[in-house]
C-alpha cells in the first residue's frame, strides 16, 4: 500500500468513519439483535446490498431465509423485500416457499390466540350475567389479549396480501404453486379475486385447476356447514342458573332468543358465502368465454363444475412453455 492509502485509513479511524458493513457482518448482527424492530431494520440493510437481479445471489438468499423467522414482523418484511425483486428466480422461489409455510407458521399462533380469546369471552359472559359488572383485572386481561390477537391477525392479513400481490406480478408456472397454498386461506374473501386474476393471467391447466378449486372447497365446507347448522338447531335452552333473579319462564324466553339469534346469524353468514360463490362462478364463466372454452355451468355446484373442468382443461396449455 502507498503512503496515501495509510493516510486515508488513518483519517477514517480518527473520524469514526468506516466502510459499509458487509453481508457477513449484517447477518451476524441480524441473528444477535435484541429487538424485532432492529432485526427488521437490519434485514432491510441486507437487502440494500443487492443492486440487481443477478448481482449478489447470497444477499437474496439471506432475505429468503428470513421467511422462516419466528417473528411475524420479520417474515412480513422479508416478503416485501422479495416482492421488490420478483423478477429474480431466487426471490420468486423464496416467495413460493413462504406461501408453502404460511398455514403452518400462522395457523397455530392464531388458533391458540382465538381459543384463549373465546375462553376469556365465556368467562366474562358468566361474570357479567352473575354480577352485572366486569372485574377490572379480568377486563384488563381480556383487553390485552384482544390487542395481541388483533395485532397478529392484522400481520397475518398483511402477509397474505403481500404474498398474493407478489405472486401475481410475474407470469411464471411457479407462481401457480405458490398461489395454490393460498387458495384455501382466502376462501370467501375479496383477496380471492386477486388470486383468480393472477391464475387467469397465467392461463394454464394447473392455473385454472386452482381457480376451480375454490368451488370444490366450497362443496366441502357446505357439507360441514350443514352439519353445524343441524347441531345448532338441536341445542336446548340452558338450565336456569342460581344467580338468575327472574322467573323460570323469563330465563327460558331469554335462552330461546339467544338460540334463535345464533341460527339467524349462521344463516346470514351462509347466504353471504353463497353470494361469494356466485361471484366466483361468474368470474370463471368470463374466463371461459375469453379463452373460448366449453360452456361452463350456470350454477355453483362442484359436481357440474368438476365435469366441466375435466373437459375444458384440454383446450389449455399444460405450462407457459406450451
Amino acid at each position: 500500500m502507498t503512503l496515501s492509502h495509510y493516510i486515508v485509513l488513518g483519517v477514517l479511524a480518527l473520524t469514526g468513519l468506516s466502510a459499509s458493513p458487509d453481508l457477513k457482518t449484517l447477518k451476524t448482527r441480524f441473528r444477535t439483535a435484541e429487538t424485532t424492530q432492529i432485526r427488521v431494520d437490519l434485514l432491510e440493510e441486507i437487502a440494500e446490498l443487492h443492486t440487481g437481479p443477478t448481482s449478489n445471489p447470497a444477499v437474496l438468499n439471506a432475505v429468503v431465509a428470513a421467511v422462516e423467522d419466528e417473528e411475524h414482523a420479520v417474515r412480513l418484511k422479508a416478503v416485501g423485500l422479495l416482492a421488490s425483486h420478483v423478477d429474480s428466480d431466487i426471490a420468486l422461489e423464496g416467495l413460493v416457499h413462504a406461501a408453502s409455510l404460511i398455514d403452518a407458521q400462522w395457523g397455530d399462533d392464531l388458533d391458540s390466540l382465538r381459543a384463549r380469546a373465546a375462553k376469556l369471552r365465556a368467562r366474562q359472559f358468566v361474570e357479567l350475567e352473575a354480577t352485572q359488572a366486569l372485574g377490572a383485572k379480568n377486563l384488563m386481561e381480556a383487553l390485552e389479549h384482544i390487542k395481541l390477537l388483533m395485532d397478529a391477525e392484522e400481520s397475518y392479513l398483511a402477509y397474505r396480501v403481500a404474498l398474493v400481490e407478489a405472486l401475481t406480478k410475474r407470469l411464471d408456472d411457479r407462481c401457480v404453486d405458490g398461489l395454490a397454498h393460498i387458495v384455501p386461506l382466502v376462501m370467501y374473501s375479496d383477496v380471492a379475486w386477486s388470486v383468480m386474476d393472477g391464475l387467469f393471467a397465467i392461463g394454464t391447466q394447473p392455473a385454472l385447476a386452482e381457480a376451480v378449486t375454490f368451488l370444490e372447497l366450497d362443496a366441502t365446507f357446505r357439507k360441514e356447514r350443514s352439519k353445524q347448522r343441524k347441531k345448532l338447531a338441536r341445542q336446548k335452552p340452558r338450565k336456569k342458573p342460581r344467580y338468575w333473579k327472574g322467573t323460570r319462564d323469563g330465563w327460558t324466553h331469554k335462552e330461546e332468543g339467544r338460540l334463535k339469534a345464533g341460527l339467524e346469524g349462521f344463516d346470514a353468514l351462509t347466504a353471504k358465502k353463497q353470494v361469494w360463490c356466485e361471484e366466483c362462478a361468474k368470474r370463471l364463466r368470463s374466463f371461459a368465454k375469453t379463452k373460448a372454452l366449453a360452456t361452463p355451468p350456470a350454477d355453483t355446484r362442484w359436481t357440474t363444475w368438476g365435469r366441466w373442468w375435466r373437459k375444458a382443461r384440454k383446450s389449455l396449455p399444460e405450462s407457459l412453455a406450451g
